[in-house]
């Protein structure tokens, strides 16, 4: 009973409680000696100072960020899902949910079947969906795998299997449709540099996907059915996962800033649309991959 108007204070709180924090270890750092150049000088007390607050911060304030997430009527929303929810509703909530439908299978027409209905229908278990479902919809939420188990690895890795084919077979060959028609519209030197730059971001995200499939998916099938891989291990996975949004945010910013006006508007406008589009998918894919199939992976390793 006493812990409730804390957990409240602290979610209503969270931010300005956060900034004080951080207000005060600026103040701190504000008052140490700048006599040698760039080197900061602190006393044992003002250390241990710096220290307790950053300590606050990091086992108090940061536990609590998806308590945060509930100051929004949104996020609350999401974050109050149930089993008995209307899958319409979760859908009305936020339509930038229907990726992970789509990748799931997950047929529309739902009329009032909840969540739980709608995931025993897909073999899906309903709280790893609620879970993936904030991914997508929650800015900053932290899944807790804790209590995934092999048949929730299972599915995260079809997940990642029909999330490829789509990429693959739908969404990267209509952006080379749209870059090809902007570039037929600029002279030989604006497009030389643009299908160079290009050219290079498909090799890399044709790799990343093959390696996902050749190696790090065949390793999961090995994994649930016991038979495990001395030669290869769910860390390497993470140890080498490439970062290919980052090359697609660079093309995005080319785009904006220094493609010039040679093709119509409304195809360059179409083509920047569909790069942030394909980039905020991989986003919540990548993070899947590394916050909820990795952890369950690893514990499966570690325990059978």
């Amino acid at each position: 009973p006493a812990q409730k108007p804390v957990s409240n204070f602290l979610r209503k709180n969270f931010k300005q409680l956060l900034n004080v924090e951080i207000g005060q270890i600026d103040l701190s750092l504000s008052r140490v000696g700048k006599n040698f150049g760039c080197g900061f000088y602190l006393s044992a007390k003002q250390i241990n100072l710096l220290c307790s607050r950053l300590l606050r911060i990091f086992f108090i304030y940061l536990p609590c960020r998806n308590f945060w997430l509930m100051a929004n009527n949104k996020d609350m929303g999401f974050l109050t899902i149930k089993h008995s929810s209307k899958m319409a509703d979760i859908l009305d909530k936020d339509v930038f949910i229907l990726p992970l439908l789509y990748h799931f299978g997950i047929d529309l027409g739902f009329g009032e079947a909840s969540v739980e209905d709608v995931c025993l229908k897909y073999g899906i278990k309903p709280e790893l969906f609620i879970t993936m479902c904030r991914v997508y919809a929650l800015k900053g939420y932290v899944p807790d795998c804790s209590a995934f188990d092999k048949d929730d690895l299972g599915t995260v890795s079809r997940y990642i299997h029909q999330s490829h084919v789509y990429y693959l077979n739908e969404a990267l060959p209509e952006l080379d449709r749209q870059f090809a028609e902007v570039l037929g519209c600029y002279e030989e030197v604006h497009r030389k540099v643009l299908s160079k730059f290009y050219s290079d971001y498909r090799t890399e995200v044709d790799k990343h996907f093959e390696y996902e499939e050749k190696t790090v998916l065949p390793y999961i099938g090995k994994l649930l059915a016991g038979d495990t891989d001395r030669d290869y291990s769910i860390a390497d996975f993470e140890d080498n996962h490439s970062d290919i949004e980052e090359n697609l945010y660079d093309l995005r910013n080319i785009i904006v800033k220094y493609l010039p006006g040679d093709a119509p508007y409304r195809m360059r406008y179409g083509l920047l649309t569909d790069i942030i589009r394909f980039g905020n998918e991989l986003d919540k894919h990548t993070f899947i991959e590394n916050r909820i199939l990795v952890p369950i992976a690893l514990k499966i390793e570690k325990n059978g």
